[in-house]
């Protein structure tokens, strides 16, 4: 037996009926149509719409998870540039690539600004975090590979890594000035400084100091002047400390003797000027200048501005279908 055909008009009495909650036999005859014909052809329409709004939920859905993407994107390149920016501090030992992994090892929803501290977590967790970020960041190279010149990240390193090597060489310049000091100029010094130490290691907290205050000049832009930032400033019960940077020192020296702290004020001002004066100084503040400068065409390309768009007309293997 053929199907009778119902007719858009029909139909439409069919759904008001329906839905208004009349029985099949009330909408036959209401309408004329058959109601098992009726039946089956407002199950039809049922099938559709579910059909229909399953794929409106899934368009949604995908438009959700493709801006969740692109926002977790750009979080993660404000990140990035965010703390690639920090300059080298002077205690500074990590190559560009453990430099770098550190960055991944941050959880980019909490870090995307620089003022929110580092919150250390379970180690697996870390390493989640960090395998999820280098996907994104892959993403990011995958999103920009024809806009933004990824051979710059790559000099960044290359920069990084020489100006940690040179750091390291300023070190051992510096024990050797302070020690040379010490041992061939001042011993009378030196037996003092050791004897007012209260039972610290004096000798290495000044030699670290000096290369303190000699990498904080150079990141104040004025290598030959690092040696001004060491001086002396009192502290508790009679003690004095000799200190190496403005507004705080990350290392101080501190001595029982206030007169000792002024003649192990001047061995570190001795040494930093003498520092000041070589080649390695003006090595290091060449290469944070070039540090800082692959840094700048790095933010350049990445603004969101420019980034967010390029984004949009690109895909790469995370991007949600």
């Amino acid at each position: 037996m053929r199907r009778r055909y119902v007719s858009d008009e029909e139909l439409d009495q069919v759904m008001k009926l329906k839905l208004a909650g009349a029985s099949w036999l009330k909408i036959q005859a209401k309408t004329g149509v058959p109601r098992r014909s009726a039946k089956r052809a407002y199950e039809d329409w049922e099938r559709n719409k579910s059909i229909e709004e399953l794929k409106r939920a899934r368009v949604q859905v995908a438009t959700e998870a493709f801006r969740d993407h692109v926002d977790y994107i750009i979080s993660l390149t404000e990140v990035l540039i965010n703390h690639l920016s920090q300059s080298m501090m002077f205690y500074e030992t990590r190559d560009a690539e453990k430099a770098l992994s550190d960055i991944f090892m941050r959880d980019i929803p909490e870090q995307s600004t620089p003022t929110m501290p580092f919150r250390s977590k379970p180690e697996k967790e870390q390493q989640r975090i960090a395998r999820q970020n280098e996907m994104i960041f892959q993403s990011l190279k995958n999103h920009t590979r024809e806009k933004v010149q990824w051979q710059v990240l790559e000099k960044w390193k290359q920069d990084w890594n020489t100006c940690r090597d040179t750091l390291a060489e300023l070190r051992a310049e510096s024990r050797e000035v302070v020690m040379n000091i010490l041992n061939d100029q001042e011993p009378n010094i030196r037996d003092r400084v050791k004897k007012s130490g209260m039972e610290k290691d004096v000798i290495k907290d000044m030699i670290t100091g000096v290369v303190e205050a000699v990498w904080r000049g150079i990141l104040a832009g004025k290598p030959e002047e690092g040696y001004n930032l060491v001086r002396t400033k009192a502290a508790a019960e009679g003690t004095a400390q000799v200190l190496f940077g403005e507004p705080a020192s990350l290392t101080a020296v501190e001595l029982a003797d206030s007169d000792v702290v002024e003649e192990a004020t001047r061995v570190c001002k001795q040494a930093a000027q003498n520092l000041c004066r070589g080649d390695l100084v003006q090595e290091a503040n060449n290469m944070i200048h070039r540090i800082e400068a692959r840094i700048k065409e790095l933010e350049v390309m990445l603004n969101p501005l420019i980034l967010r768009p390029l984004i949009l007309r690109t895909r790469c293997e995370l991007c949600p279908a």
